[in-house]
């Protein structure tokens, strides 16, 4: 964690409890490796009884007047983590109301017999929450999502069908369809420092896509996003008809015109 996140988590868990000292409120965040959500639950379960309070008073000063003013620098771990904590109950409830829905759209496949079966876990996946690899095995999300999160830690970068004794590659490009996020940015620099044959990554934003036309060296990247046109050579924005190092030397000498003021 950074100094940062840790400076706003003493500061929030400070306003929210209290009455109880910030030196024991420190050391609880200290007990939890400075993990903001793990904290929190662990002093919210002394609050409110009468008891916990006669134990908070010998903990600390229950009427605490001091301001713990947060750092004036954002930090997008903790606000993603307080965000959570302040809206837990609505999360949890999202993510029940999702699995139910999962479950009914699951029920309805059967009744329609167009449900999948997972080659690996054996257990009934929708289509869009699978993958199918060249040789038609299906393997669902869940089953991937260990797959590439084991892939990412080891630094993996050909993935192939989780099927028992299939082999086939299932171009990482597919991994899009399973919407997580975070583990496939990651696997994505994977592969683009492995380079690859028959992928191609957007220099700007590291999406990658199937190579369609290996002559070209102007790139248009499909990622909503981004969709910029880049130079395949010198990674810069496309400027045909220009050559690489005119437009680097452009781009130079107008830097240094601005810096000096002319």
């Amino acid at each position: 964690m950074t100094t940062i996140y840790i400076q706003h988590a003493l500061a929030f868990l400070n306003e929210k409890f209290r009455h109880f000292s910030s030196g024991f409120i420190s050391r609880k965040l200290n007990k939890h490796n400075n993990h903001l959500v793990p904290t929190y639950r662990e002093l919210a379960k002394f609050n409110p009884s009468a008891f916990d309070r006669v134990k908070s008073i010998f903990l600390g000063t229950p009427n605490r007047t001091d301001v713990f003013d947060p750092p004036a620098k954002m930090d997008k771990a903790f606000f993603m983590e307080r965000f959570y904590i302040e809206n837990e109950l609505c999360i949890l409830n999202l993510i029940a109301d999702l699995e139910i829905t999962r479950e009914i759209e699951i029920s309805q496949a059967v009744e329609n017999q167009s449900v999948q079966v997972c080659s690996k876990c054996s257990q009934h996946c929708l289509i869009k929450d699978s993958i199918c690899c060249a040789g038609g095995h299906i393997i669902c999300r869940i089953c991937m999502d260990n797959y590439m999160a084991a892939s990412v830690h080891n630094s993996m970068t050909r993935l192939v069908c989780q099927s028992p004794g299939c082999n086939n590659t299932i171009p990482v490009v597919k991994f899009k369809l399973l919407g997580t996020s975070k583990l496939y940015k990651t696997l994505e620099r994977l592969v683009l420092k492995a380079n690859l044959q028959g992928l191609v990554g957007c220099p700007v934003c590291f999406y990658l896509t199937e190579e369609i036309n290996c002559s070209s060296k102007r790139f248009s990247c499909q990622n909503p996003d981004c969709l910029r046109d880049s130079c395949m050579d010198c990674k810069k924005m496309w400027h045909e008809p220009f050559k690489c190092g005119v437009v680097f030397q452009a781009t130079q000498t107008s830097s240094t015109s601005i810096s000096s003021g002319e």
